[in-house]
């Protein structure tokens, strides 16, 4: 009897799966009774692309206390009998000799241990299902034959066969499009993956995207996709970041694939001349309008028997709404058509196409089908790209550059290449960007607009390149902008110019012009009083910051006097509204838009940090800070670096919640504009401050989105939070490697700032491991260079390495400067840190009130890994000081959060001090130990008996990187870092 398994069709993902939580219930109850004894077969099927194989990888990632055996269909077997059986019971040959012998010779034969006739597949169906029960009776087995009607005959009629007879703790999941032409499986329980509902659809192309599509073209491919998870995957590559609704590729990415290009070929070959026009057609208008199209086909004279021919391809629907069978089509086709063919279609669409209605799309289709300069035309594209800025940033460009390619005036066209660059760069789409400014670079243009261009030259070769000329490049340009008498454009390529000096650091060249200097107001009446003032004594040698004279000879460089003295106990906060008056600038005017206000206030902030270092720029900081907060949810720098720059200076004054709230703003707000060429260092900081916060996977997965949005740009690569995260996990051989590469990229490019965060991983990696020597090393030039945004990653590395070294006299000196910290910010996190270098000073009974008091401000703070820290550096001194039992809690609690995180390397080194301290460091983590997967399970069991990557992968028969990957996975989640902890039996879970 067939039993059909109804899911509802609720709106919202399950984890990473959108619109699947109904399926992902069904196969955790499968899961939840195969444990229990109660095994069953189910059938798996939807259509190809459905997300049938990502059902089955999360059920073999969750199926925790289950061994899972999983084969795929392989099309090249079809004719090697049994091949499937093969391999599904070659992992459990060893349990052979536990079978009947009439069983055991009919397996003996299919795994070729033995000669003799091929058997039966029932028989051998009835071998399998004992064997699996054999299996069973230890632990609950599940079989996931994906694909299975690709599977050869014999293994097709054997599997059904045993899971015709499978019970207790033993169930098969068979994942194929269609079950109806298999009739041995119409017997089981099945479960039917749709497409998904269209919200979910939406959900899942938005986040596919890293720039947002016009409505209407995404409610089209939505359409087009028809709920198919991998067709709306597809859509999403094919557009890509950069694309926008008017813009249809030269050639489809990625190809249709042999079925849909052959359906196409078959159906334009077999189409007469108004069919395949009407093809061309219905691909040119974006938003699959058919009013419009149909209106276009008379005008061409496309007759409804055209309609009809090219309805009858099952490639295009025309009514109600022009849809293509799948996305990829629409650009193959419009690929396909002929010059002529495109220009003649548009020019029908721009005649269908209602002027009040939609006249961006009309100008775009009459531009289309202009072959030569035409101002009006030209005139209605500027019109329409001015009224769609803000609303899409590739429609803006494509409109503008059209516009451009039209012009016949040269200083006409070339301010409006100028505009449609500038659309470009927002987008992302930088070395498109280049391109159309080369022909700007060349052309006559009035004061203002040539300092713009320059700038935004001078902004995309950075991105592109960020090496010394792109240095040069950005300060030669702020100083022409310094005079150009335009605030906006002053500020921007100011910022710029101090970014870039920021980033080069060490490794700026004494003879490059003064950012600095460039960055100087060009109004009096909005100076600082502090620029000319002497620069007053601070904490950090006075322009530290430009490094006129090269990097500091940091082992000859006495540490410099702080500006305020470190305390025996906790440094005291300001009261409220009270700032230091030593060295204090007096604030830029800040007359004005909020947002022209908050930029003054950064662009101040920052000089005078560079300048006169850091305790007078604390409270222009904070100004700054705040003004971007309260400058709405506008995106404040839309055009340069100032919102990482802000978000540096969040960091410097040690606020996580003013950091986390302007790198998610930053990230909402330029996702919306479509603004990509912020999003990669807004993502980065985001990814940091989940790493404050202990979120090591959320951390990761903000980098690689990162990652991918800078490889789509041409931009360079943010490798040093790969590397941070890389060493946070304890990765020791990961981390080496990242390191050497950043260190090359930093040295040909020029990017000093690139080696601080080298030395700064180097030195979390050190310190985990108990390298304090090397770790007290490679931190010693960044913590000299005291760089912006340095501090609070910086100093707490250089503390304990100190301390552990007994290099007493610079943990003292960076104790003084972590209590100006404190005092000066007056945060949380800033005073856990200090008083946690105050507790690591102090070698009697204060310790443990300071250690306690570090605890708690670093949680109060949301900094989770250093809350951790301070708790396993409390265990460490109270186990060192005979106070066993007591120092188990605080080691116990570090031990708890670090495995949680994935920071194995501290994980493993609390492990090491439980241990010391009498306690096994398995008890308290079997919540985590737990998440093991099956498969993860069984390799770390294998590999803790001695077996190496090779002898794992031939015993499962996986390949030694996907051993390789598992063993990672299994590290981070044990909190662990090397094979030899896991030869410790209480490591891994019992059964």
């Amino acid at each position: 009897m067939d039993t059909v398994v109804v899911v509802s069709r609720r709106e919202g993902a399950h984890e990473d799966l959108y619109g699947r939580s109904g399926e992902v219930d069904v196969l955790d109850r499968l899961v939840a009774d195969v444990r229990n004894g109660r095994g069953r077969p189910l059938v798996l099927h939807g259509a190809p692309g459905s997300g049938k194989s990502t059902l089955l990888d999360r059920l073999r990632e969750r199926a925790s206390g289950v061994r899972v055996l999983r084969v795929n269909g392989v099309a090249g077997e079809t004719e090697l009998p049994f091949a499937a059986v093969q391999r599904l019971c070659a992992p459990l040959r060893a349990g052979l000799g536990h079978l009947p012998p009439v069983h055991r010779d009919a397996l003996a034969t299919v795994l070729g241990l033995c000669g003799g006739p091929a058997p039966s597949a029932a028989r051998v169906g009835t071998a399998v299902a004992g064997l699996l029960a054999r299996v069973g009776s230890a632990r609950a087995v599940v079989c996931l034959l994906d694909d299975a009607h690709l599977m050869d005959r014999a293994s097709r009629e054997s599997l059904a066969a045993a899971a015709r007879r499978c019970a207790g703790r033993v169930a098969f999941v068979f994942a194929l499009p269609d079950p109806g032409h298999w009739g041995e499986l119409r017997r089981f329980e099945r479960l039917l993956v749709a497409g998904l509902v269209d919200r979910d659809a939406h959900a899942l192309l938005t986040a596919r995207l890293h720039a947002p599509l016009d409505p209407r073209v995404r409610d089209r491919v939505v359409a087009e996709a028809d709920g198919n998870p991998r067709a709306l995957v597809d859509a999403a590559v094919s557009i890509g970041p950069t694309e926008m609704a008017f813009c249809a590729p030269a050639e489809p990415r990625p190809p249709l694939g042999p079925p849909w290009e052959a359906a196409l070929n078959t159906a334009l070959d077999g189409l007469g001349t108004p069919g395949r026009e009407l093809f061309a057609l219905a691909a040119a208008e974006p938003f699959g309008d058919a009013v419009t199209v149909l209106r276009a086909a008379a005008h061409l004279g496309i007759g409804p028997d055209a309609v009809e021919e090219a309805e009858a391809t099952g490639l295009l629907v025309l009514a109600p709404r022009v849809r293509f069978a799948t996305p990829l089509l629409r650009t193959a086709v419009y690929a396909r058509a002929a010059v002529e063919q495109r220009r003649r279609v548009h020019a029908a669409l721009a005649r269908s196409t209602p002027a009040g209605e939609a006249p961006e799309r009309r100008a775009w289709h009459r531009g289309q089908a202009t072959v030569t300069f035409d101002e009006a035309v030209a005139a209605q594209l500027q019109d329409a790209a001015e009224n769609t800025d803000g609303r899409g940033g590739a429609t803006t460009a494509a409109l503008w550059e059209l516009a451009a390619s039209l012009t016949a005036d040269r200083q006409t066209r070339a301010l409006r290449m100028l505009a449609g660059a500038r659309a470009r760069h927002r987008t992302g789409a930088l070395r498109q960007t280049l391109h159309l400014l080369a022909d700007v670079h060349t052309a006559p243009l009035p004061a203002l607009e040539r300092a713009q261009a320059a700038v935004l030259r001078a902004q995309t070769r950075y991105g592109v390149h960020r090496d010394t000329a792109a240095v040069r490049s950005l300060t030669e340009a702020a100083r022409h902008a310094a005079v150009s008498g335009h605030q906006h454009v002053r500020d921007v390529s100011a910022l710029d110019a101090l970014t870039a000096q920021i980033f080069a650091g060490r490794l700026r060249a004494p003879q490059e012009p003064d950012a600095v200097g460039a960055a100087s107001p060009a109004q009096p009446e909005e100076s600082s009083s502090a620029g000319a003032a002497t620069p007053p004594t601070t904490d950090g040698p006075a322009g530290v910051g430009t490094y006129p004279g090269g990097p500091p000879t940091v082992a000859a460089a006495p540490h410099p006097t702080p500006d305020a003295p470190s305390g025996t106990g906790p440094a005291t906060p300001p009261a409220t509204g009270e700032l230091p008056t030593a060295g204090t600038a007096t604030p830029p005017a800040t007359d004005g838009p909020p947002l022209s206000r908050a930029r003054a206030l950064l662009l101040e902030a920052l000089r005078t940090h560079m300048l006169h270092g850091y305790a007078p720029a604390v409270p222009l900081l904070r100004r700054a800070v705040e003004a971007h907060l309260a400058a709405g949810p506008a995106l404040p720098h839309p055009d340069g670096n100032g919102n990482w720059l802000v978000c540096h200076a969040a960091v410097d004054l040690w606020d996580a919640a003013a950091w986390e709230s302007l790198a998610e703003r930053t990230v909402i707000t330029a996702r919306a504009a479509g603004a990509a060429s912020v999003l990669p260092a807004a993502l980065v900081h985001q990814a940091f401050a989940d790493l404050h916060r202990g979120r090591l996977d959320r951390a990761a997965a903000r980098v690689a989105e990162a990652d991918a949005i800078s490889a789509a740009m041409g931009a360079v690569s943010p490798g040093h939070a790969t590397l941070t995260l890389a060493a946070w996990r304890g990765e020791g051989d990961r981390t080496a490697a990242l390191a050497a590469s950043c260190r090359r990229d930093a040295e040909a490019r020029g990017e000093g700032r690139l080696l601080s965060a080298v030395e700064y991983a180097e030195a979390v990696l050190h310190n985990a491991l108990g390298g304090y020597a090397r770790a007290f090393e490679v931190i010693a030039t960044a913590t000299a260079l005291d760089e912006p945004a340095s501090r609070p990653w910086v100093l707490p590395e250089r503390l304990e390495a100190a301390v552990r070294t007994g290099h007493l006299r610079e943990a003292e000196a960076v104790t003084e400067r972590l209590a100006v910290c404190a005092r000066l910010t007056g945060t949380d996190w800033a005073h856990g840190i200090h008083l946690r270098a105050l507790a690591l000073l102090t070698d009697d009974a204060r310790a443990d009130a300071l250690y306690r008091g570090s605890a708690q401000r670093l949680t109060a703070a949301g900094a989770a890994l250093q809350a951790a820290r301070t708790r396993l550096l409390w265990g460490e001194w109270l186990r060192r000081n005979g106070q066993a039992a007591r120092a188990r809690v605080p080691l116990r609690a570090a031990h708890a959060a670090f495995v949680r995180a994935g920071a194995r390397g501290f994980a493993e080194r609390a492990a090491g001090e439980l241990a010391a301290a009498g306690e096994r460091p398995g008890a308290d983590a079997s919540g985590a130990r737990a998440a093991l997967t099956a498969q993860e399970e069984r390799i770390a069991r294998l590999v803790a008996r001695g077996a190496t990557t090779k002898e794992v992968a031939a015993a499962l028969v996986l390949s030694p990187r996907t051993v390789d990957a598992h063993l990672r996975s299994i590290f981070r989640k044990l909190g662990i870092s090397s094979r030899r902890r896991l030869r410790d039996a209480a490591i891994l879970p019992s059964g």
